[in-house]
């Protein structure tokens, strides 16, 4: 595009914007935070500016949050509000939440162990092209006996129907 990257110059105008109540901009300085790209590296200012984009309504900031609690950066590491964000994400239509949903019901983080949920949320991730959750989809399915399975798609059905068409 004859346009060099300048991490800094994108910091500045992502700040100038969420300052501005801009959500999806606090959204991405979080992610820049998080990642020290442009900005020093700085999980707490990661978590503010995802929190403050989460509560704008961003789904991507609904999703860091997720991140955050689950891997413990910036805030002490909770599977319960990993949880949390994460379906809050979910139901704004984020692919990505949902496959991370659908593990932590696999491997009963933050919520009570169940395959049938597991399924339904892989399902609706790849649905909307996660790659990794149609991979877990059909991993998940090849485990499960038929009543499972189509508790599973019951669930799935339930779900697509409460759910908006957001972000991936």
């Amino acid at each position: 595009s004859g346009v060099e990257a300048d991490p800094q110059a994108a910091a500045r105008w992502f700040h100038e914007a969420a300052e501005q109540g801009h959500a999806e901009a606090a959204a991405s300085l979080g992610v820049l935070y998080s990642e020290g790209e442009g900005v020093p590296r700085d999980l707490e200012q990661s978590v503010a500016w995802s929190r403050r984009a989460a509560a704008g309504g961003s789904a991507r900031g609904m999703y860091s949050m997720g991140l955050a609690y689950y891997h413990g950066r910036g805030v002490e590491r909770n599977f319960e509000e990993a949880v949390r964000w994460y379906r809050d994400a979910a139901f704004e239509g984020y692919a990505q939440a949902m496959n991370n949903l659908g593990i932590m019901h696999g491997l009963g983080e933050g919520v009570s162990r169940d395959d049938a949920e597991a399924f339904a949320w892989f399902t609706l991730s790849a649905e909307r092209g996660d790659d990794n959750a149609a991979k877990n989809r059909d991993l998940t399915a090849a485990e499960l006996d038929a009543a499972t399975l189509e508790q599973g798609r019951a669930r799935a059905d339930a779900l697509r129907a409460r759910i908006g068409s957001g972000g991936s």
